[in-house]
């Protein structure tokens, strides 16, 4: 008889009260993982409301714009610059899909 209980124990009962426990801990986690982002959205949004622009659109620019004129440099290579070619090697032919 003793036997039969602890088999019920150890088969019925004790995962019955594992997953309880588990489905407490993932509940208890889950609500704690809310409350976090949360608070991680409050900060951002007080961060943000600290880090506005200081000067209003009708201040004007910040700097005139002015004209650069300078000397283009053709695009040469260097005289001790190298290039290699190589031949291309083609083994499938080409065939147009219709």
């Amino acid at each position: 008889m003793t036997f039969v209980l602890f088999l019920l124990l150890i088969f019925v009962v004790l995962p019955w009260l594992v997953r309880i426990g588990l489905q407490l801990f993932v509940a208890n986690r889950v609500s704690g993982m809310r409350s976090a982002m949360a608070d991680a959205q409050r900060r951002a949004q007080q961060e943000q409301s600290a880090r506005e622009k200081k000067y209003a659109r009708t201040d004007g620019d910040y700097a005139d714009f002015e004209e650069v004129t300078d000397t283009i440099i053709p695009n040469e290579p260097a005289p001790d610059s190298q290039t290699y070619t190589e031949s291309q090697i083609s083994d499938a032919e080409f065939e147009e899909i219709k």
